[in-house]
Parts: structure tokens; C-alpha cells; sequence
């Protein structure tokens, strides 16, 4: 019998978002870059390629564990590495990673990041189309 998570549960008012729907709109993400994570999360960090915070579901004091890979052929896929074996701590896409930080289901995280890219274009005079 699989298990209850909250950060996974549907939600009645859910509207179902395709796979499709989720790719696009983290790949976008993805492309605008660092300053996107920057803005959503400005306590987060810069290593290497990837951006770092704290994971909000332990009590995480030291930044390095809980990764966002933003460039190479792993972009998009994120993880915390100080919990190797809860599968629900990794993930393949920035909807996901957003999705887990605020325990909201994946279609209401891609709502919520695409609104708020939405926004950032708007701020800064851009006519770029969201997905």
C-alpha cells in the first residue's frame, strides 16, 4: 500500500497540466537563468552549476545538500543528497523542485512559477510569450 504525502496530494481544485506543459515551462525558466532562482529565492546560492538552498522540510543549517542542476545535460534535475533514500527529495524539472519546496502538487506549482514568471517579464518591459 503506497504510502500518503501531503507535498503530493491532489488537490480537488487541481487542473491537470500536461507533462508537455511542465517540460516547456521549466526549460524556460532554465534558459532566463540564475537571475530568475535569484529573484524567486534570494537566499539561495550559487556552486557551480547549481543553485543551493536550505530544504524546507528538515532542519537544514548548512547550504550544499539540496541542489537545482541549472546548466549541462542534468539541468533541471535537483535533489537533496543528505536524504539518499526518500525518493520524494529528487526530482527531473524545476516544476517538481518547486513543487516539493511548497509541498503543492505539480500542477499548482506550474500555476504558481508561471505567474511569477509572468511577472518578472512584465517588470522588466519583456513581451516574452510563457508557456
Amino acid at each position: 500500500m503506497p504510502s500518503y504525502h501531503p507535498f503530493y496530494a491532489r488537490r480537488s481544485s487541481d487542473k491537470r497540466v500536461s507533462h508537455a506543459q511542465i517540460l516547456d515551462l521549466s526549460e524556460e525558466i532554465l534558459a532566463i537563468g540564475i537571475d530568475f532562482f535569484q529573484e524567486l529565492l534570494p537566499d539561495g546560492r550559487i556552486m557551480g552549476t547549481d543553485f543551493v538552498i536550505l530544504n524546507p522540510h528538515r532542519p537544514d543549517r548548512n547550504y550544499g545538500s539540496f541542489r537545482l542542476s541549472l546548466r549541462g545535460p542534468r539541468a533541471g534535475a535537483w535533489a537533496d543528497f543528505a536524504l539518499p533514500n526518500d525518493q520524494r527529495a529528487r526530482g527531473g524539472n524545476v516544476i517538481s523542485w518547486w513543487a516539493y519546496i511548497n509541498g503543492l502538487s505539480q500542477s499548482a506549482a506550474h500555476r504558481d512559477l508561471k505567474r511569477t514568471l509572468a511577472s518578472m517579464l512584465d517588470d522588466n518591459g519583456s513581451e516574452r510569450s510563457v508557456s
